[in-house]
């Protein structure tokens, strides 16, 4: 664990390394800030005494899978309102057997924060879209993916007919029917996106 000990010594990143019985072999700064200890308190002691009771519940389970299979575990779990983003990697001993764990954690909050709010962004673009009294299609290579109840009712045909019958089913003439895929999908207008009257 010395070698190990002057690797993560200087790491700001969460890691650290322990023994089969999940005690702390070697640990980085990183894990001493996070967990707001004096990293010298933290070698030889239980790894999973230093959180909450439920947290540890589930990290033990994830431990013990890395012990009994060798194999790198990986998950995400939460200790207060922190999000991590967990990877356990067994290290073998001369005769292939575990011997040692290295565990790295990483805050992913802010990024588990920013989904949180990409989604509830695009809930209330679905619902304004949804309730819009206009018709609204969303296309996918001119077949359709999704369409408003407005658009449905304007097309007098189910999102599971137009899917399955093709976007030719919304124009009532083939030649209108290409003028507007030679307007939205040709030449730089593919890339560049457009719009068209129809």
């Amino acid at each position: 664990a010395d070698a190990a000990s002057d690797i993560l010594d200087g790491m700001t990143e969460v890691a650290m390394v322990l023994s089969r019985d999940l005690t702390i072999r070697a640990a980085s700064r990183g894990l001493a800030l996070s967990l707001g200890k004096p990293l010298a308190s933290l070698i030889g002691t239980p790894a999973l005494s230093h959180v909450p009771p439920d947290v540890a519940a589930g990290r033990g389970e994830k431990l013990a899978e890395a012990l009994s299979t060798g194999q790198p575990v990986s998950f995400e779990d939460t200790r207060g309102e922190r999000w991590f983003a967990n990877a356990i990697y067994p290290v073998l001993d001369a005769q292939g057997q575990v011997s040692r764990l290295a565990i790295f954690s990483r805050d992913i909050t802010a990024q588990r924060e920013a989904e949180a709010e990409a989604g509830e962004h695009r809930r209330r673009l679905a619902s304004l879209l949804a309730a819009s009294p206009a018709g609204i299609t969303l296309v996918r290579d001119r077949p359709p993916i999704w369409a408003n109840d407005a658009m449905v009712a304007l097309a007098s045909y189910s999102m599971e007919e137009q899917a399955a019958r093709g976007p030719r089913l919304l124009y009532s003439e083939a030649a209108e029917y290409e003028r507007v895929g030679r307007a939205l999908y040709g030449g730089a207008a593919a890339s560049q996106g457009g719009e068209v009257d129809t």
